[in-house]
């Protein structure tokens, strides 16, 4: 990557996270393409020649927060200090705190009907989530939580049974509170099973 790519790609992650913060704070509609080239020192106009159109910035601005928190979380678990169980916490805290962090108007964006995301998150899911999970949970085998017949068919099943719920049940997500109790619980189930052992 020569310095022109280099300048470019800052110049674009920086709009990225600038439009999430806007988003995730303010919502869809209170935030102007305007106010996004604002914040992030830039012009209106490259902004529209990098993406378009303020849709497809907020599509590129969720595929690249998705992705920096699955940095982070990789960080977390490759950890050899943490127990299963701590980064079962650590886990759930992470999540709740990314949903504290958003707009309720953004979240209802998120599992609403939109084709790109829904392929990025199918993606996203295949290539880093399911790795990462495959990965905690053999940990979580060889630590003696889990038990070893749990098969990838039953954790794909899982995780598409629990993608296509969300997507029907919009009506759960009508506040903040309301979404960090699913968040926790829904973990809380994945791992733990209904009777928390």
């Amino acid at each position: 990557m020569n310095g022109f790519e280099k300048r470019t790609k800052m110049k674009k992650d920086n709009i990225l996270s600038t439009a999430f913060h806007l988003f995730a704070n303010q919502g869809l509609q209170q935030v102007s393409i305007q106010h996004i080239a604002k914040e992030a020192e830039v012009s209106q106009v490259t902004i529209y020649n990098y993406f378009g159109s303020k849709d497809q910035l907020f599509i590129e601005a969720v595929k690249h927060y998705a992705i920096s928190k699955m940095e982070t979380f990789q960080e977390m678990l490759e950890n050899e200090e943490l127990t299963f169980e701590d980064k079962i916490k650590e886990l759930i805290a992470i999540k709740q705190d990314s949903m504290s962090q958003l707009n309720l108007e953004v979240i209802q964006a998120l599992i609403s009907d939109k084709p790109e995301l829904e392929e990025f998150m199918q993606e996203f899911t295949e290539q880093y989530s399911l790795p990462s999970f495959l990965t905690l949970l053999d940990q979580g085998k060889a630590e003696g939580y889990i038990k070893q017949d749990i098969s990838l068919e039953m954790l794909m099943f899982y995780i598409d049974m629990y993608s296509q719920a969300v997507r029907k049940r919009q009506d759960m997500f009508e506040s903040h509170e309301a979404i960090q109790q699913f968040t926790e619980q829904t973990l809380n189930l994945f791992f733990y099973g209904l009777t928390g052992k």
